[in-house]
């Protein structure tokens, strides 16, 4: 139901992250998204702390979390509502993911014949979310989720890729700034592992995957390949 979801590539992209799990016992994930990545890694830690820049998206899953059930369907009328409205909300964040074209941020009131993305958003929301119903869920800022990295740490992010039209829903994106992050987050001893098409010299890739994608930056030659990320040190490319 997301743009940029990782329902399809979680198993393998898991798998590679338990290989360097290093003894972790704090999984963080600032980039919570559609949640596929959480749903397999959060049975595993003790601890587990989710959150995203988008406060609709978070009072979605915070609300089912708690139990909420999602409407099976939400009209072209009832979407334009959501759209214009100015304030967060579960709905919003429902119509805004699953009943968008693309699963993209109001990117078009999504409809074809014989397809219900509403109801099977809310059930694949409900399916993951029984994985961490332990874990503790916030609307933050990725910076802000730092707060919660340290030794012991294992952190996935799958942020908005550079060079592509991004989410939508949270405003610009500083790429530099997030890499400079995520090094220092690696200089507190977690283990940092990162979702995107390319990344800086000192970030080694540990996974790759061609895959289909719909927004992306044309001139960039990893586009169409997932790649998985993760801090080796060295020179800040």
């Amino acid at each position: 139901m997301y743009m940029g979801g990782k329902t399809r590539v979680a198993p393998q992209i898991c798998a590679v992250m338990r290989a360097g799990r290093k003894g972790a016992h704090n999984y963080v994930e600032p980039f919570m998204g559609g949640g596929s990545v959480a749903a397999l890694m959060a049975p595993e830690f003790k601890t587990v702390h989710l959150s995203d820049a988008n406060e609709s998206l978070i009072m979605l899953w915070q609300d089912i979390l708690s139990g909420w059930v999602p409407p099976g369907h939400i009209t072209k009328a009832e979407w334009d509502l959501l759209k214009a409205d100015p304030n967060p909300s579960a709905m919003k964040a429902l119509a805004g993911f699953a009943s968008s074209f693309g699963g993209k941020w109001f990117a078009g009131y999504a409809k074809a014949p014989g397809r219900n993305y509403v109801a099977g958003g809310g059930r694949e929301l409900r399916r993951f979310a029984r994985n961490f119903l332990h874990a503790d869920v916030r609307h933050l800022d990725y910076i802000d989720a730092g707060q919660y990295v340290g030794f012991g740490s294992l952190v996935y992010c799958d942020p908005p890729y550079e060079g592509t039209t991004g989410y939508g829903a949270v405003g610009s994106f500083d790429s530099g700034q997030f890499w400079d992050t995520m090094r220092e987050w690696a200089g507190r001893g977690a283990s940092v592992f990162v979702s995107e098409y390319s990344a800086p010299e000192d970030f080694v890739p540990v996974w790759r995957l061609k895959v289909q994608v719909s927004l992306a930056k044309q001139s960039n030659n990893d586009v169409g390949t997932e790649q998985l990320f993760t801090y080796r040190g060295g020179t800040n490319g």
